[in-house]
């Protein structure tokens, strides 16, 4: 994900990571106020609206992994794709658990909490440190199998290839909406239910030719997004317990409505310069982005905790602040040698 996309084929990557990265920022903003359905329909709405158009990030990132990863240009031994993907996976990844680890033991010292040395180990073995950090732990699993994935579809033709996909699809829809099993495997295998997105953007990339039809999938995109929104009306805010009408990532909604964004990236013609432009400038610093941005809202959770703001203003503006204080935070970063490894 910190790979620099600069080729006409892939320039739709940029974008994508560009403002996948501000949705991702947008969910985490917006998520305290998903839960308050006690205040009533409008405070509710103020964050969930935003929420609900944000759900293909996280997804997206999975699609973008999987089209740039999954088809090797040369021919690499485990040895040499680990080295060269993995380190630059497995430091920063590192560095941020031990940040999350120091902030969550302060946290809870101060809260006269327990605190002893098992319960941050449990918590790393269980991939939940800190907010939102599940998803490096999924990532580090869908980098282990990378380069035997790669050996496996390199022998498999579009047909086999998009079977491959329904199959994983149809377990993983099965095992987390049909049935709703609980989610609390090994961190290690978080990534299984990611694969289906993860062989996606493979084979979005390299067996399918889309008709470039913009305003049609972006149409599509914002129907899914409303279906979304109107689903968790009824499960967030009126509580109801309906297993069926769950919006988690691996939900049939969200993969509609991540397969349309996708395809709305890939269908643009990206005629002007400057917008690409920028994109390709700062695409590459999205997981660093991905990684940092819990400290942002952390800090400004804290500051405005006792702030009576519209919350139809405070989560925008929220989002916007944290977006852009972790962009430069990430950029200050880059420019101190000890510290750009770790973005």
């Amino acid at each position: 994900m910190a790979t620099k996309i600069n080729n006409f084929e892939t320039i739709w990557i940029n974008a994508a990571r560009f403002i996948a990265a501000f949705a991702v920022v947008a969910i985490h903003c917006s998520s305290s106020k998903v839960s308050l359905n006690t205040e009533g329909l409008s405070v509710w709405l103020s964050g969930t609206l935003l929420n609900s158009f944000s759900r293909w990030s996280v997804p997206v990132f999975v699609i973008i992994s999987g089209a740039l990863l999954l088809k090797s240009k040369h021919e690499t031994t485990l040895f040499e794709f680990y080295r060269k993907r993995g380190i630059k996976l497995l430091i920063p990844c590192f560095f941020w658990i031990l940040v999350y680890l120091g902030i969550r033991f302060i946290a809870d010292y101060k809260a006269h909490r327990p605190h002893n040395a098992m319960i941050y180990i449990q918590a790393v073995l269980d991939g939940k440190v800190f907010f939102y950090t599940w998803y490096i732990f999924m990532l580090t699993g869908l980098y282990l199998v990378t380069p035997f994935m790669q050996k496996m579809l390199g022998g498999m033709n579009r047909r086999e290839t998009l079977w491959l996909i329904v199959v994983i699809w149809s377990l993983t829809l099965t095992n987390d909406w049909l049935m709703n099993n609980p989610e609390n495997p090994l961190f290690l295998l978080w990534f299984l239910r990611y694969m289906g997105y993860y062989l996606m953007g493979y084979y979005l990339r390299y067996f399918v030719n889309l008709p470039k039809l913009p305003k049609i999938w972006l149409t599509a995109f914002i129907i899914s997004s409303l279906v979304i929104l109107y689903l968790r009306y009824h499960t967030d805010y009126l509580g109801q317990n309906i297993p069926l009408l769950e919006c988690k990532y691996t939900s049939p909604y969200v993969l509609l409505q991540a397969f349309f964004i996708t395809c709305f990236f890939i269908s643009l013609e990206y005629n002007n310069q400057k917008i690409n432009d920028i994109c390709s400038r700062y695409a590459p610093f999205t997981l660093g982005i991905y990684l940092a941005h819990p400290i942002i809202i952390y800090v400004i959770d804290a500051v405005t905790k006792n702030c009576k703001i519209n919350s139809w203003i405070l989560v925008p503006t929220m989002t916007i602040a944290v977006y852009f204080a972790t962009l430069a935070m990430v950029l200050i970063f880059r420019k101190i040698p000890l510290l750009k490894a770790v973005v």
